[in-house]
């Protein structure tokens, strides 16, 4: 058997289950920058009036000032996505589990960013409005709904994941 079926404590840092304190901090950063984007959107929608929400549908023929705008757009949700997955990369040395640990950033961020936007300016209407929900690799739009199903399967997954990681290996039964 080996040292860690045995009981013994584990051998190396990739062994080693996640602690709680770790998931906690992952949820806190979901949250606060779910918080932070849903105030970017706060600051563009009054700067901009109601021409804030005129913007969706995307135009076709950009001005030079809005294609502008368009490329720092993508590359704020470039950003947006390194930035969550700085976290799930310092998480724990194993692959996997900065995968799981991504998707719950990921899913957590997502979640709380339409419940900031609901909070701050009751938006969305309902489940069924349509958002431009990223421009990477291309436009997707949809219902909000659609990603928040897609976040909360996230956060179970990656939920249900970290709590059997942190259980350890399935042993043996005494007989």
């Amino acid at each position: 058997l080996s040292r860690r079926l045995a009981g013994s404590a584990p051998v190396n840092a990739r062994d080693a289950a996640p602690s709680r304190g770790a998931v906690a901090w992952l949820w806190i950063f979901g949250i606060a920058f779910g918080l932070i984007e849903s105030a970017v959107v706060v600051y563009l929608r009054a700067l901009l009036g109601e021409q804030g929400d005129s913007l969706f549908p995307l135009v076709t023929h950009l001005t030079p000032a809005q294609a502008h705008a368009m490329g720092v757009e993508l590359l704020r949700e470039a950003a947006t996505l390194a930035l969550m997955l700085a976290p799930a990369m310092l998480f724990h040395p194993r692959p996997f589990l900065r995968f799981v640990a991504y998707m719950l950033v990921f899913g957590v961020w997502d979640l709380s960013y339409y419940a900031f936007l609901k909070a701050f300016l009751d938006w969305p209407a309902s489940l069924f409005t349509y958002d431009l929900l990223f421009l990477l690799p291309t436009v997707w739009v949809a219902p909000v709904l659609a990603p928040v199903l897609i976040s909360l399967a996230l956060v179970g997954f990656a939920s249900a994941a970290l709590w059997l990681a942190r259980r350890g290996p399935l042993r043996a039964p005494t007989p």
